[in-house]
C-alpha cells in the first residue's frame, strides 16, 4: 500500500521576512499611488498647476507629451509685449496702435479656431468668452452680443484709456491669462492615442516586482519538488497584476493593482485595514438593502400576478384537475380538508373540553333570556314559585345538552361514526362552496380584486421607499451591520 505523504507544516514567518513583505507592500502602494496620480494628471492637471506647477508642467512634458500651445504662446507674447510698449512709449504711439490690431485678430482667430479643443479644453475657452462680455459689458454699460465683439472693444486705444489701462490689463492679467496659461499641445504616441510615457517610470516597479516573483517561484519549487512552474505561480497570481505593462494598451488597468495592493497590506500587515473595510462593506450594504429589497418584493408580486392571470387561482379554488398546471401537488392529500377536518377535531377533542364552564353559562343566559321573554312568562311569571322553576327547568336543559354532548366526546376511544360524519360535512361545504363561486362567477371577481390589491401594495410600497428618507435607511442598516459585528463575550 502507497503512503501517502503528511502535508507540509506551516512555517511561522521570520522578523527579516515579515520586513521584507512590508517593504514590498510598501514599494507596491508607491507604485499604486503613482498610477493614481497618471491617471488623475489629465482631468485634475489644473489643480495640480496650482499645487506645484513646476512639477506639474515637468511631468507633462516628460511622460504625457505635453508642450505649450503654439497659438495660446504667441498671443500670450504679444500681450505681455504690449504691456512692455505702453511702459515704453506710452498707449497712443504707433507700435502700440499695431499691436493692439494684432491682438484683435488674434483674438478672432481664438474663438473662431477654437485652439482649445485639441486639449478637450473648449469648456475654458467658453468661460474665457463670457468672463470677457461680462467684464465689458459691465465697464461700459452697453449689451454686447458675442465675445468677438466684446474683445475687439477691448483691445482698443479708447476703451483702456477710457476705462484704465491699468485696471484693464490687471483684469487680463488676473483672470484670463491663466485660463489661456491652461491649454496645451499633447503629441501622439506610436498607438494612434496621445502619448503617454508612464512606462518609463512603470518598468522600473515591474523589474521589481518580476523579479521578486520569480525569487517566490524558485523557493516554492525548491520546499516542494513535486510543484509545476505554473502551479507555483497560481499561488501568487494577484502578483501577475504588478508586472503587466498596462499602460501600453490599457492605462485605466492599472486600477486593477489595488487588488495586490490591498492583499500584501493585509499580508504584512504594513497598516490595518479593518476599519476601512468595515466601512466599505457597511456602505455597499445600505446602498443596495432597499433597491434589493424592493426589487425582490416586487418580483414576488408580479410572479403572484402573473399565476392569476393564467388561472391558477381559479384552477386551486375549484380543484380543477383537468387543465394542466404547473403547480406540483405533493400527494394526492387534498390539504385544505385536511386542515379542516383537524382544526375541528382539536377544537372538539381538546378545546371544547377547556371552556365547557363558559359554553354552560352561555347557553343558561340565552335559554333564559328567550323564556323571560316569551308570553307564558309574562302569563305566569307572577305567581309564586315560578321563577325558580323556571331556573331549575333552564339548568336541567342546560345540563342534558351540555351532558350528550361531552358525553360523546372521548379522546382515548375514538367515535368513528362521528369522525366520518365531519370528513362528509368538511366535502360537502368544500363541493357547495367551490360550486357557488362557479355559478356566481365568484372566482372571476376575487380574481380581479386580487389583481387591484396586488398592485395597490406594489405601488404604495415603493411610494414609501420613495418618501422615507433615505440617510435613515443607511443608518439603520449600519446599526444592524454593526449589531452583526459585536463578538459575543465570554
Amino acid at each position: 500500500m502507497k503512503r501517502v505523504s503528511p502535508l507540509p507544516r506551516l512555517i511561522p514567518m521570520s522578523a527579516q521576512r515579515r520586513w521584507f513583505e512590508k517593504v514590498m507592500a510598501a514599494i507596491a502602494l508607491l507604485n499604486f499611488g503613482l498610477v493614481l496620480l497618471d491617471l488623475s494628471y489629465i482631468p485634475l492637471r489644473n489643480v495640480y498647476r496650482v499645487i506645484a506647477p513646476d512639477l506639474t508642467e515637468w511631468y507633462g512634458q516628460q511622460f504625457k507629451g505635453i508642450t505649450p500651445h503654439p497659438f495660446t504662446v504667441d498671443y500670450l507674447e504679444k500681450v505681455t509685449e504690449l504691456e512692455n510698449l505702453v511702459a515704453e512709449s506710452g498707449l497712443s504711439a504707433a507700435a502700440t496702435e499695431a499691436m493692439l490690431a494684432e491682438l484683435r485678430t488674434a483674438s478672432n482667430h481664438m474663438i473662431a479656431e477654437n485652439p482649445f479643443d485639441v486639449a478637450n479644453k473648449s469648456g475654458t475657452l467658453e468661460r474665457i468668452k463670457e468672463l470677457m462680455r461680462r467684464h465689458v459689458e459691465t465697464t461700459t454699460g452697453e449689451s454686447y452680443e458675442s465675445a468677438t465683439e466684446a474683445f475687439t472693444t477691448f483691445w482698443t486705444n479708447d476703451y483702456l484709456s477710457q476705462a484704465g489701462y491699468q485696471s484693464q490689463v490687471q483684469f487680463f492679467d488676473q483672470e484670463i491669462r491663466p485660463l489661456i496659461e491652461t491649454n496645451y499641445f499633447r503629441g501622439i504616441g506610436f498607438n494612434g492615442k496621445p502619448a503617454n510615457n508612464f512606462i518609463a517610470i512603470d518598468s522600473f516597479f515591474i523589474a521589481i516586482f518580476s523579479v521578486e516573483l520569480l525569487l517566490r517561484v524558485l523557493v516554492l519549487r525548491r520546499r516542494y519538488p513535486g510543484l509545476k512552474i505554473w502551479d507555483a505561480m497560481l499561488f501568487r497570481w494577484y502578483d501577475l497584476l504588478l508586472i503587466i505593462p498596462f499602460s501600453l494598451f490599457a492605462p485605466t488597468w492599472l486600477l486593477l493593482r489595488a487588488i495586490p495592493v490591498v492583499t500584501r497590506i493585509k499580508q504584512s500587515k504594513l497598516l490595518n485595514l479593518n476599519p476601512l473595510r468595515q466601512r466599505l462593506v457597511s456602505f455597499l450594504i445600505s446602498s443596495i438593502v432597499v433597491e434589493l429589497t424592493e426589487f425582490v418584493l416586487v418580483r414576488i408580486i408580479n410572479q403572484l400576478q402573473s399565476s392569476i392571470k393564467k388561472g391558477n387561482l381559479a384552477q386551486f379554488v375549484l380543484n380543477d384537475k383537468s387543465q394542466p398546471s404547473q403547480y406540483i401537488n405533493l400527494g394526492e392529500v387534498n390539504e385544505i380538508s385536511a386542515i379542516a377536518q383537524q382544526v375541528s377535531t382539536t377544537v372538539m377533542d381538546e378545546t371544547l373540553p377547556k371552556v365547557r364552564p363558559q359554553i354552560e353559562a352561555l347557553l343558561t343566559y340565552t335559554v333564559s333570556n328567550a323564556f323571560t321573554r316569551s308570553p307564558l312568562y309574562r302569563q305566569l311569571g307572577h305567581l309564586p314559585g315560578f321563577n325558580t322553576l323556571l331556573q331549575n327547568t333552564v339548568q336541567e336543559l342546560v345540563d342534558s345538552l351540555c351532558g350528550m354532548l361531552y358525553s360523546s366526546r372521548d379522546p382515548k376511544d375514538p367515535d368513528p361514526q362521528r369522525a366520518q360524519l365531519v370528513k362528509d360535512l368538511v366535502e360537502n361545504f368544500d363541493q357547495s362552496f367551490r360550486a357557488d363561486l362557479q355559478d356566481n362567477h365568484g372566482v372571476e371577481k376575487i380574481e380581479a380584486l386580487a389583481l387591484v390589491w396586488l398592485e395597490e401594495i406594489k405601488i404604495n410600497y415603493l411610494r414609501q421607499v420613495a418618501i422615507e428618507d433615505e440617510a435613515i435607511l443607511q443608518e439603520r442598516s449600519r446599526e444592524l451591520y454593526a449589531m452583526t459585528r459585536i463578538t459575543p463575550q465570554p
